[in-house]
């Protein structure tokens, strides 16, 4: 069930750039607000986000997952069954701002 992989550039942003003694990446269920021609609001969707939190450990609803890179992975527990057995990467982003990535299953295969 562990299928995490966390590139070398998170790692060293980490460590080197972010200097964080206990980080921890968080994957969680993030809300992504988008405008509706049709509809008279906004539609709502949930989205898959990964964030760094440092010293905190989540709370209640999230679940250590994997520390095999000296790092601990939280995934929210209502994301767990989605999931499973998929492959996730974890990467930088590109651009000005520097941030962290997330590409899960077919989506790793899709940006090669």
């Amino acid at each position: 069930m562990r299928n995490i992989v966390i590139s070398q550039q998170v790692i060293n942003f980490l460590h080197l750039e972010k200097s964080m003694q206990d980080p921890n990446i968080v994957i969680y269920r993030d809300i992504d607000k988008f405008g509706c021609s049709r509809c008279s609001g906004k539609a709502i969707t949930f989205v898959i986000s990964v964030k760094l939190m440092d010293g905190k450990k989540p709370n209640e609803y999230f679940m250590m997952y994997d520390k095999s890179y000296g790092i601990p992975v939280w995934i929210e527990k209502g994301l767990l069954a989605q999931l499973e057995n998929k492959p996730i990467l974890i990467s930088m982003k590109k651009g000005l701002f520097k941030g962290l990535k997330i590409e899960i299953g077919s989506e790793i295969l899709k940006s090669q």
